[in-house]
C-alpha cells in the first residue's frame, strides 16, 4: 500500500517555512550568489561603519524588492534573469567597481530626505547601498540554483498567500545572517573605536578598507564573469543542496507528528536534471505525487513511457498511469498512479525517470 499519514494543515505550515528559512541560508552560500553579495555585504559595513543596523536593513530591503517578485514565479523577471546573466554581472561588476571608488573618497549618492536632517559626512549613503542590495538580489536571481530551488518550494504550496509566505521567509533565510552580523556590530559598537577613525594619508581608514573590497571583488566578478566560472552551468549541482536541505526537514518534522506503520514509504525527494527540478511524494494509496519545473525546456516528454518504479528485490510494478498536466510548457504536476501494493519484502522502493537520468529512493518502514 502506499500511504503517506495525514498531519495536520498548521504543522504543514510551519514545515514549510522552516524548510524554507533553511533552504535561504543555504542558497546564501550557493557561489554564485555569495561571490557577489558578501563582499558588497563587508564593503558596505565600512563604509557606512556608524549606521550597520540600517545599512544592513537597506541593504536586505533591495534584495527583497528583486527576489521577492522572481520567486514567485514572476514571468518577466524570472525571463530576464535567465536571458542576461552574464549582463547581470557584468553590471555588478562595473557597479561594485564605482561604488569603491565613492568610497575611497567618501561621496555619497544624494538623497535629499536625509541631507535635510543629518550633515553631509554623517548620513548613510542609502542609494548606493539599496543599489548594492539590488545587484546582489539579481546575481542572487541570477543564480540557477537559488532561484529553482525556491521555485520548487512555492510551487509545492497550496495557497497563494501561503506561496508568497514561503517566499518571503525564504529570502529572508538568505538576509538573516547579514541582520545578525549588523545587529552584532552595532551593540558591541565595533566601530567606535578611534582606529577605525583614523587617516591614511589623505583617505579615511574605514574607506580604504570599503574600497579594498569593493573594487578587487568588482574586478574579480568582471573577470570570472569573463572567462565563464559565474556561468549558470558551473553552479546548477547546488540547487540539490537547496532542495535537499527542504525536504530532509519536512522529511524529519512529518516523521515526528506521524509515526509510520510497517510498509508505508513516504517523504519528498527532489532531484535535478539540467534546468529541470524533479520533486516527488508517496501519494496515500495511489502512487506518486510528481512536478516539474523549468525556465527554458520544454516538458514535452510522456511521463507514462517514461517512469518506472522498482523495488529492492525487484518486483515489476507495471506501467502508471498519468493524471495531470498534459505534455508542453515548463510547469508539469498530477499524480502517477501506482495500483500494485508495495511487496511485503521490499525494503527500498525507487522511481526511475528514465529520460531525466534520475532515480528517487524511499526506505519501507518496518
Amino acid at each position: 500500500m502506499w500511504e503517506a499519514g495525514a498531519v495536520e494543515p498548521n504543522v504543514l505550515v510551519s514545515v514549510s517555512l522552516i524548510s524554507a528559512f533553511l533552504a535561504g541560508i543555504v542558497a546564501l552560500f550557493a557561489p554564485c550568489c555569495i561571490t557577489f553579495l558578501l563582499p558588497a555585504y563587508l564593503g558596505s559595513v565600512f563604509k557606512e561603519k556608524k549606521q550597520v543596523m540600517l545599512m544592513t536593513l537597506v541593504f536586505g530591503a533591495g534584495i527583497f524588492v528583486v527576489l521577492m517578485p522572481a520567486v514567485l514565479g514572476v514571468s518577466l523577471i524570472s525571463k530576464f534573469v535567465f536571458r542576461y546573466h552574464d549582463l547581470t554581472y557584468y553590471l555588478g561588476g562595473v557597479v561594485m567597481v564605482g561604488v569603491g571608488l565613492l568610497s575611497l573618497f567618501g561621496i555619497k549618492l544624494p538623497m535629499p530626505h536625509f541631507a535635510a536632517r543629518q550633515q553631509t559626512s554623517e548620513r548613510p549613503d542609502v542609494g548606493s547601498i539599496f543599489t548594492l542590495g539590488v545587484f546582489s538580489g539579481l546575481t542572487s536571481a541570477c543564480c540557477a540554483p537559488v532561484l529553482i530551488g525556491i521555485l520548487a518550494l512555492t510551487f509545492l504550496t497550496p495557497s497563494f498567500w501561503l506561496a508568497i509566505l514561503t517566499g518571503v521567509v525564504y529570502v529572508l533565510g538568505m538576509v538573516a545572517p547579514l541582520l545578525i552580523s549588523g545587529y552584532f556590530i552595532d551593540a558591541q559598537k565595533i566601530f567606535n573605536k578611534a582606529v577605525f577613525n583614523k587617516r591614511v594619508g589623505r583617505f579615511v581608514l574605514t574607506n580604504l578598507i570599503a574600497a579594498g573590497i569593493f573594487i578587487p571583488a568588482g574586478i574579480l566578478i568582471l573577470y570570472l564573469t569573463f572567462t565563464g566560472k559565474l556561468s549558470m552551468e558551473t553552479s546548477r549541482h547546488y540547487a540539490q543542496k537547496i532542495q535537499n536541505t527542504a525536504a530532509a526537514v519536512d522529511s524529519a518534522w512529518r516523521k515526528m507528528w506521524t509515526p509510520l506503520s510497517p510498509g508505508q514509504v513516504e517523504g519528498i525527494k527532489m532531484a535535478q536534471s539540467g534546468d529541470i527540478t524533479i520533486s516527488a511524494e508517496p501519494n496515500n494509496n495511489l502512487g506518486f505525487d510528481l512536478q516539474f519545473d523549468t525556465h527554458s525546456t520544454e516538458l514535452d516528454f510522456d511521463i507514462e513511457s517514461v517512469a518506472m518504479v522498482t523495488d529492492d528485490i525487484g518486483t515489476d510494478y507495471g506501467k502508471g498511469v498519468w493524471d495531470g498536466t498534459a505534455p508542453g510548457g515548463h510547469h508539469r504536476r498530477g499524480i502517477l498512479k501506482i495500483d500494485k501494493p508495495i511487496a511485503s519484502a521490499a525494503k527500498k522502493v525507487s522511481l526511475k525517470l528514465q529520460n531525466l537520468d534520475v532515480v528517487l529512493e524511499w526506505e519501507v518502514v518496518r
